[in-house]
């Protein structure tokens, strides 16, 4: 085997990784459907369907939800101020 060979094979190699790797960063974070939507609830979401304007929103403003803290999606619990 020739010295030169082994190093090609490595260089095509390290741009076949660095192509992918950044190809990964690319990708968009996962999106959680808004609760109560239909998206949510073929998901296993929990959270009030009606008083969420069926994923629109509570009423109270925008991006304002009701949600159940056993849902697996939006539950869990809530930040202590």
């Amino acid at each position: 085997m020739c010295l030169c060979t082994g190093i090609l094979e490595v260089a095509v190699v390290g741009v076949v990784v660095a192509a992918v790797a950044k190809h990964r960063k690319k990708t968009a974070p996962e999106v959680i459907p808004a609760p109560g939507s239909d998206a949510a609830i073929m998901a296993g979401c929990k959270c009030p369907v009606l008083d969420n304007g069926h994923g629109t929103g509570s009423g109270w403003g925008p991006g304002k939800f009701w949600v159940n803290a056993d849902c697996p999606l939006h539950g869990g619990e809530a930040p202590r101020v």
